[in-house]
């Protein structure tokens, strides 16, 4: 399949959170003062984890617009008014996509494939 000009998306310049951290974790040959310093590498990757996912929810919060959250009007009507009949203060919705690991989406759509891989077998 031949890349289309007009779709061609732009070049990325900048390494993202997630390579770095995948690069600097890869195992090489030779000694690693990294891999080899027990509690400290184990803290270094659940800090490594906890920055990279703060920034995807980050994003996720800032870029609403483009995710199309208009899309889900109805449904911040629809709370808004339940909140408002039982006096309860709502907060602000933000819709996490299906890619986000281990939200209701994407858990829902592990749902609806491995039910769809059932059917099938």
């Amino acid at each position: 399949m031949e890349h289309v000009e007009e779709r061609r998306t732009a070049k990325r310049t900048r390494v993202t959170q997630l390579q770095y951290y995948a690069h600097r974790l890869s195992q090489r040959n030779g000694f690693s003062i990294l891999h080899n310093s027990g509690k400290l590498f184990q803290q270094y990757i659940v800090d490594a984890y906890v920055k990279t996912e703060g920034s995807r929810l980050h994003f996720l919060r800032q870029n609403q617009k483009d995710l199309r959250i208009e899309l889900y009007l109805g449904l911040l009507d629809a709370l808004e008014c339940r909140a408002h009949n039982e006096n309860i203060r709502t907060g602000k919705l933000i819709i996490l996509s299906s890619s986000f690991q281990g939200s209701p989406r994407h858990m829902q759509q592990n749902y609806q494939d491995a039910i769809a891989m059932v059917r099938v077998w």
